[in-house]
Order: C-alpha cells, then sequence, then structure tokens
C-alpha cells in the first residue's frame, strides 16, 4: 500500500472521537495526502475523518490540513528531517503520524 509513493502500513491510521459541527462524529483518521517542501522545509498533510474504519474506504466525514514548518513561529517543527528519515524502518507517513499525535488535538489518539 502506498500513499504519494510512500509505503505505508495496511492498519495505519488514528483513533479518536470527534463531533463536527454539523453534528456527524467521526472515530478513524487517515492520512490522505503528504506534501514535503524539502526546499524551504515546510510540509502539509492532508486528513480525512472518517465515521469508523469500516467507513475508511469511503468519502470522508471531513479532510483538516496541517502545516508543518521549520520557522520558529510554526507550532510544530518539520518532521522530515534527513536524520529523522535515516531511522530504521521511518518514512513520510511515520513521521506525519508521529507529528500529528504531537498536536493537542491528537492527545489521547490511538495507533490503528
Amino acid at each position: 500500500m502506498s500513499l504519494n509513493g510512500y509505503q505505508t502500513s495496511k492498519n495505519m491510521a488514528l483513533e479518536l472521537s470527534k463531533t463536527l459541527s454539523s453534528d456527524a462524529v467521526g472515530n478513524y483518521w487517515k492520512i490522505l495526502n503528504i506534501i514535503d517542501d524539502r526546499k524551504y522545509l515546510r510540509a502539509s498533510v492532508s486528513v480525512g475523518l472518517f465515521k469508523d474504519v469500516s467507513s475508511k474506504d469511503k468519502q470522508p466525514l471531513h479532510v483538516f490540513g496541517y502545516s508543518f514548518s521549520a520557522d520558529s513561529d510554526s507550532v510544530a517543527g518539520y518532521p522530515f528531517t534527513i536524520e529523522a528519515l535515516s531511522a530504521e524502518d521511518m518514512n513520510h507517513v511515520k513521521l506525519a503520524y508521529t507529528a500529528l499525535k504531537a498536536l493537542p488535538e491528537f492527545a489521547g489518539a490511538i495507533d490503528v
């Protein structure tokens, strides 16, 4: 399985319940897209919120965008450094999930 050419684990996702303003409730988060701009050390990650694991191949309830940057004003740092990617068995998708889990809105998320 791949995402933008990056190998992913079949079960790589996060579980965390969220109620949207429309009152729709989802608890399965899956990365849909990663854009890595090495020149400016910025990255964008699109994450889909799905009702549950059984709906992961359907249209997401909502797509959220998260930005990561080496800029000192950034809430989260740039996750795709050469050092991080050089670690054994590491790739963009795993690093993106790690970066997401470090954000306050994903506190308590479970790897699924």
